[in-house]
């Protein structure tokens, strides 16, 4: 803790507002695809009903 290279930031510092832009979209991509019948990033496609 007293090094002086050392930086701490809170757990929330990848919350920027680009980055929750990105992640709206990318939400809302996956929801379209999902409601089109053709999802994005199925991890385990043999449980997706």
């Amino acid at each position: 803790l007293t090094a002086p290279n050392c930086v701490f930031t809170p757990h929330i510092a990848w919350a920027s507002l680009a980055a929750r832009k990105r992640l709206m979209s990318i939400v809302a991509a996956n929801l379209a695809a999902y409601k089109a019948g053709v999802p994005i990033n199925v991890v385990n496609g043999r449980f997706l009903a």
